[in-house]
């Protein structure tokens, strides 16, 4: 499948320079309705969900970038724990921004995963014209569920584990070796269970590692206590506003639990599907069964 690169410019003056979106498109973005697709952290870039390109076919080209902050689009570590910066607007414009200038506005359709699900999900809210069908992938209804779920988890730890991952974390901390040894068995039991990593997975994290000015600003130094711009984030309020055709996925021992999805549908009128040998990365872990069951939704 043809792949073609580019950028997006984004004016932002309280980046205090010139900002630009990287963005690569699978196939012809002429040729069938586009997919977008947002990926999480906040902070990851796009890597992590390159299996999607499963999806591309010639009638339906598939659109990433990398938010601001991440990956191949402009870096900002001046503006690490910006709280007045980081806000669900600014990137909800960069989603505007990519759909605009590429010029897909009038007819698209759009899959978020986790934190990009949570992005999808408020942006879906804005009722925007040309959106068609929305997919939220791995997405908990709001940061609380989120964490409170986490904290559940842990609490279910062995207690050496669980007594590790109960220190306490700010941003002076530097894990001990311990932390570290608990907080990677946490993952493997609720957000990756592929050992060992994909590539595209650890390119991720080796990205994180060297700026994590997205990942603090939005959401703090701990996993299960956020503090950062979207420590309140919620679609309670808005999640009715969602009118387009919509399908939720999950894993069975994730952060975005069952609690969440059926919190969604209270209020959106969507399909679930649920992903009993996966944590929080089906489009990995249950790779055939999560692009069958997008393309099935797509293509009805």
């Amino acid at each position: 499948m043809k792949q073609t690169e580019g950028s997006v410019d984004f004016p932002c003056a309280a980046a205090g320079k010139d900002c630009q979106i990287w963005y690569m498109c699978a196939g012809d973005i002429r040729s069938g309705r586009p997919l977008v697709i947002l990926h999480g952290g906040p902070g990851m870039s796009h890597d992590y969900l390159l299996s999607l390109t499963d999806l591309a076919s010639p009638t339906r080209p598939l659109i990433f970038f990398d938010q601001i902050g991440t990956g191949k689009s402009t870096h900002l570590p001046e503006k690490r724990c910006d709280y007045d910066f980081w806000t669900e607007q600014f990137f909800l414009d960069q989603v505007t921004a990519v759909v605009t200038l590429l010029g897909i506005q009038d007819d698209y359709d759009l899959l978020g995963q986790s934190w990009g699900g949570m992005l999808a999900a408020a942006y879906a809210a804005t009722q925007p014209a040309g959106l068609r069908r929305l997919v939220l992938a791995n997405t908990p209804f709001s940061s609380k569920m989120w964490t409170d779920t986490y904290k559940r988890y842990r609490d279910l730890m062995p207690e050496e584990l669980r007594k590790q991952l109960m220190q306490t974390r700010t941003f002076d901390t530097t894990p001990t070796p311990e932390y570290q040894e608990a907080l990677d068995e946490f993952y493997k039991r609720h957000f990756m269970n592929l050992d060992p990593l994909p590539a595209e997975i650890q390119r991720c994290y080796d990205d994180l590692g060297r700026d994590d000015t997205v990942w603090k600003s939005t959401l703090g130094p701990d996993e299960f206590d956020w503090v950062g711009t979207m420590a309140t984030w919620t679609m309670e309020g808005r999640a009715h506003l969602i009118k387009v055709r919509t399908l939720l996925m999950n894993g069975a021992q994730e952060g975005a639990d069952d609690l969440s999805q059926s919190e969604f549908k209270k209020f959106v009128d969507a399909d679930w599907v649920k992903f009993d040998k996966s944590t929080h990365m089906p489009h990995w872990e249950e790779r055939d069964k999560f692009m069958r069951t997008v393309s099935e939704f797509l293509n009805a």
